[in-house]
């Protein structure tokens, strides 16, 4: 698959079945703004060098591992580069941080803690509980 140089890159890893990516792409359309589309599900980690885009859209949704060891190297050599990422999905979190365990296995058991470390340094978040009471959420910068 060939990309062409644009201003955004989404990068759609969700499962295939429950697709979300049209809620970005209808989003940029309507800004106007001129993006790429790499089918994580199809084509896996994207081969090309993420820095020739400024901004990437990484959409996990309910998909696990919701970035593997190549993703996460790819996606820290971006942002060392000083690329923007907005990523989103659910238990994206647990996925790479729970150290607690469940019957599920997550990334984090079996990066032996490379994930956790992703998430922390450069996902700059701390993983406190998989339950939370809150459903709001506010930032700063």
């Amino acid at each position: 698959m060939v990309l062409q140089d644009h201003a955004v890159l989404i990068v759609d890893d969700d499962d295939g079945s429950n697709n979300v990516e049209h809620f970005y792409t209808n989003a940029l359309d309507r800004l106007g703004i001129v993006y790429d589309v790499w089918d994580h599900n199809r084509y896996g980690t994207p081969s090309k060098n993420l820095n020739s885009y400024p901004n990437v859209i990484w959409l996990c949704e309910w998909t696990f591992p919701s970035l593997d060891s190549k993703d996460r190297q790819l996606l820290a050599s971006y942002l060392n580069e000083g690329g923007k990422l907005f990523l989103s999905g659910q238990d994206i979190g647990w996925d790479l941080a729970d150290f607690l365990g469940s019957d599920v296995p997550n990334e984090y058991g079996k990066s032996e803690g490379d994930s956790k470390n992703f998430f922390n340094t450069y996902l700059k978040a701390n993983y406190i509980t998989n339950i939370s009471n809150f459903n709001t959420l506010t930032g700063s910068q």
